[in-house]
């Protein structure tokens, strides 16, 4: 099972990839399909899905306006 430190590091990868040049952001649909371990991992480990936002939201990975993610917008896209 991965650590902590990997759910880390895989986190601000996902946060680096969120983030595209010019200051646009990535689909989270494509975001969410290209890290789709870190959600296994994270659920794998206990996180819920407001544990996740909250990680994803420190990381710079939000919704419109800056504002974090819902429940609903998560869960539906990593499933």
């Amino acid at each position: 099972m991965a650590g902590i430190k990997e759910l880390e590091t895989e986190l601000k990868a996902m946060a680096e990839d969120f983030r595209l040049p010019g200051g646009g952001r990535m689909k989270l649909s494509q975001l969410v399909a290209g890290h789709l371990v870190w959600f296994d991992t994270a659920e794998r480990r206990g996180l819920r899905w407001k544990d996740m936002i909250r990680l994803l939201t420190a990381a710079g990975v939000t919704g419109r306006g800056g504002k974090p993610l819902g429940v609903g917008t998560l869960s539906s896209t990593v499933w």
